[in-house]
């Protein structure tokens, strides 16, 4: 059995075709705690021959929240994670754009941390690292209404844009906010965005950059006058100025802030998830998938109505040829199921799937983000929960899906989706005590394998993810890497990883 595990796995990382390659992992960023440590994979992106997937952690019972992320390789194995705790000052990244990987494969990670201050609580951080996840800095932001980001994208020259909400200067009320940085992340200039005219509270969750200089930001925000909340489109120029404020629908939205994306003809797709039972919908939950300019006038909008007690949708993403594609999750009563739909860019749904749990009991399973991969596929992360025997509580680890274009896990068997998602199922064994010397060096490294471990298969990947050697090894054997640079060196058994060991090749 465990030659034919490493044989499939082995001929997965060989397979150089058009083929979809199918796989699910649970992720545990911080394992241990009491009840366990609570994990949600918020935002994952390809990266690379692999992937980025940023991680959010509550531990000691859910009181002290740690964002992490890991390097993933094609099919899903850790290369390395970092996770960055602050036990005075604990720190968040919740959202599914705070993530950014830059061209040279550094990333950017932003979030708020804690700081406690009487009538202000949270401060902004951005946290830059090298693609092997080491910091290079952070900067923080605060005013009393800078307090939680949702969103971080390039700026038209250099620099960045952070949006997100934060208490007004009155106390009573939530405005936006955009912070305009430079490279180093020094901050040139701050903005509210001053919706507290019209709004209660104001939720953003995307800022999308015009070839123009203007922004148009997707929110959830509700009137003075009226306890329900709608769905808006905001935009601005280069400087935070308001050029136009638009109310997109005349029903209550439901589960979040509405999202938007860019379509490749230049025109926009928004989504949001409304409350109605307003003729012709005559189930509570109503997706809403509509067209738009960059004007805010509508081109097209069709809706979907969704039985059931409940539906959340994570985020939407918009394929190399324009489709839509849109996760998130299904419940009726207590039980919950992962869906992904996809649109075609005329508003036709192509097909709807579901994926459930072989589990005794339903519980939470739950797509927070979405993408498209670059073999055509399909790739979500979110939080998949399991059951801790003879006890109250449950598991909660952050989960990753990758699927076919088709949505298919099984390409022999689409209709049926029954997954086994559970830390239990990877076993992480104590790392052996492999060794490698000289590091760093600037010729050969040597690998010492302990007693007991004849040997292991050893793949290396550059500062990007990229797998630059594969081969097996045996105790004391040497490897030659003609370039110089950081590398990771990861040993796997039978398909599982053993350790991962950063070289300095000089």
């Amino acid at each position: 059995m465990a030659r034919s595990l490493y044989i499939f796995y082995f001929c997965c990382l060989l397979l150089v075709s058009n083929a979809q390659n199918t796989w699910q992992r649970s992720y545990d960023l911080i394992p241990g705690g009491f009840p366990p440590n609570s994990d949600i994979g918020m935002q994952i992106m390809p990266s690379g021959e692999g992937y980025l997937l940023l991680s959010a952690t509550l531990a000691n019972n859910n009181t002290t929240s740690t964002p992490g992320i890991y390097r993933l390789d094609g099919q899903g194995n850790v290369i390395f994670k970092r996770y960055f705790f602050n036990p005075e000052n604990r720190m968040r990244a919740f959202g599914q754009n705070v993530m950014l990987e830059l061209p040279n494969g550094e990333i950017l990670i932003t979030g708020d941390q804690f700081i406690g201050n009487p009538g202000d609580q949270y401060q902004v951080f951005l946290l830059k690292l090298s693609a092997l996840g080491d910091s290079i800095w952070m900067h923080t932001y605060n005013d009393h209404w800078v307090d939680f980001p949702t969103a971080i994208i390039p700026a038209h020259d250099s620099g960045y844009y952070i949006l997100g909400s934060g208490g007004a200067e009155t106390g009573c009320c939530q405005d936006m906010f955009l912070l305009r940085l430079d490279e180093n992340g020094n901050l040139l200039w701050k903005r509210r965005l001053e919706m507290t005219d019209f709004f209660r509270y104001s939720t953003p969750s995307v800022v999308l950059f015009f070839d123009d200089g203007s922004l148009m930001i997707p929110f959830q925000s509700a009137p003075h006058a009226d306890p329900k909340a709608y769905t808006y489109i905001l935009k601005t120029d280069t400087l935070g100025n308001q050029l136009w404020l638009k109310r997109m629908y005349r029903h209550v939205i439901t589960e979040g802030p509405p999202k938007l994306r860019k379509l490749p003809d230049g025109n926009l797709v928004l989504i949001t998830v409304v409350d109605t039972l307003m003729p012709p919908h005559f189930n509570p939950f109503v997706v809403f998938v509509t067209k738009i300019d960059t004007s805010g006038n509508k081109i097209w909008e069709v809706s979907y109505d969704w039985p059931g007690s409940y539906l959340l949708f994570g985020d939407i993403e918009v394929t190399a040829e324009g489709d839509i594609l849109i996760g998130g999750t299904f419940a009726d009563q207590a039980n919950s199921a992962a869906w992904i739909s996809k649109v075609s860019a005329e508003g036709e749904k192509l097909w709807e799937k579901t994926y459930k749990r072989d589990l005794p009991v339903q519980l939470n399973f739950v797509i927070y983000d979405i993408a498209e991969c670059p073999d055509g596929g399909i790739i979500v992360s979110g939080l998949g929960q399991d059951p801790v025997e003879g006890a109250t509580y449950t598991d909660g680890n952050a989960w990753v899906m990758k699927v076919d274009s088709n949505g298919c896990f099984y390409p022999d068997n689409c209709e049926e989706f029954t997954l086994i998602t559970s830390v239990a199922d990877i076993h992480e064994p104590e790392a052996p005590d492999i060794r490698l010397f000289p590091n760093p060096t600037p010729d050969a490294v040597f690998v010492a394998l302990p007693e007991g471990l004849p040997f292991a298969d050893l793949a290396v990947y550059d500062a990007l993810g990229r797998l630059v050697l594969r081969r097996r090894m045996a105790h004391n054997e040497s490897v030659h890497l003609p370039e110089k640079g950081l590398y990771y060196f990861a040993f796997f058994r039978d398909a599982v990883l053993l350790k991962s060991v950063k070289v300095l090749i000089t």
